[in-house]
């Protein structure tokens, strides 16, 4: 599988298969197979150009097992080197830098659920203004409707030579409906969601 290294940004070659087994072992920490270490650590001790010039085992051998597997092959290395390090100073080397990459993601985790929620308020505020101009438009035409009522009956009284008597309470004309600060209680919405 070919993919990008992580840590430099750099095209990596795809792995074969003995590549894949040695990096799924060593991810989920496990040792490595007898079949894999009999692949990988021969060629290291008897060909060119490693058995001229040697080489280093960095990590290796991480188990008993590994190590087992070494002394029953016969394969001694000429020198072996322990680095024992407090914890406490492998723990100021390796957290600040941890730590940083924790605080980032944590930080773009932050923003990704602050324009989740920026997209929900902004989709809300769309659909509350949409229901209060579909509610205004309804009342806009009962208005009219109310008022073509009112003018159908009086052509007809005309029409018929009745005149409707005004006892100057009620006004032929309604007033204008104006779309002001309309409020939709959470109720409403809910129900609806």
């Amino acid at each position: 599988s070919s993919g990008i290294n992580a840590e430099y940004g750099d095209a990596e070659e795809a792995l074969t298969e003995l590549e894949d087994a040695v990096h799924a072992s060593l991810l989920e920490g496990d040792s490595l197979p007898p079949e894999i270490l009999e692949m990988v650590v021969f060629d290291w001790w008897t060909k060119s150009p490693f058995e001229e010039t040697g080489f280093v085992l960095e990590g290796f051998p991480r188990t008993p097992q590994e190590a087992t597997f070494m002394t029953d092959s016969g394969l001694f290395p000429d020198a072996c080197l322990i680095l024992e390090v407090e914890d406490e100073h492998v723990a100021d080397r390796q957290l600040p830098g941890k730590l940083a990459k924790w605080k980032a993601k944590m930080a773009r985790k932050a923003a990704r659920r602050q324009r989740k929620l920026e997209r929900r308020r902004v989709k809300r505020e769309k659909e509350r203004k949409k229901k209060v101009q579909e509610k205004f438009e309804e009342l806009v035409a009962e208005r009219n409707q109310r008022l073509e009522e009112r003018r159908r009956e009086k052509e007809e009284a005309t029409k018929f030579g009745e005149v409707q008597e005004s006892d100057g309470e009620e006004s032929e004309e309604e007033p204008e409906i104006e779309l002001k600060d309309v409020t939709i209680s959470d109720e409403e919405e809910d129900e609806e969601e």
